[in-house]
């Protein structure tokens, strides 16, 4: 699947009220948006180039993902310059695209009223 596949799904969930509470379909949009480049980053980790910088086609996928993401996950991958920097700055990013759903799933039945 392209990298443009997921980004029209992004682009019409922003289109439906998308801001900081991101809607369940945006969510799982941009999970697998990252996802992409996580994957793409963690082979070149394997390969033994987690201390390098991503090539010019990895850079591209990281900089049009974190373009497609909320300005708080933007802001949680922060500036990372190497492969594992850039994995970790990645997982901070879900970490906060499933904030909101995490504490949706926390609150109890007595906070809703």
């Amino acid at each position: 699947m392209a990298i443009h596949e997921p980004m029209r799904e992004v682009s019409a969930a922003r289109g439906n009220g998308f801001a900081h509470g991101v809607d369940d379909a945006a969510r799982r949009s941009l999970m697998r948006l990252t996802d992409r480049a996580i994957g793409r980053l963690e082979e070149l980790n394997l390969a033994d180039r987690g201390g390098s910088r991503p090539d010019a086609d990895t850079a591209r996928t990281i900089k049009t993902t974190l373009a497609a993401l909320p300005a708080d996950a933007r802001r949680r991958f922060g500036c990372r310059s190497t492969v594992q920097e850039a994995l970790d700055g990645l997982f901070d990013a879900q970490e906060e695209l499933m904030r909101p759903r995490q504490r949706e799933q926390w609150m109890s039945p007595y906070d809703a009223a």
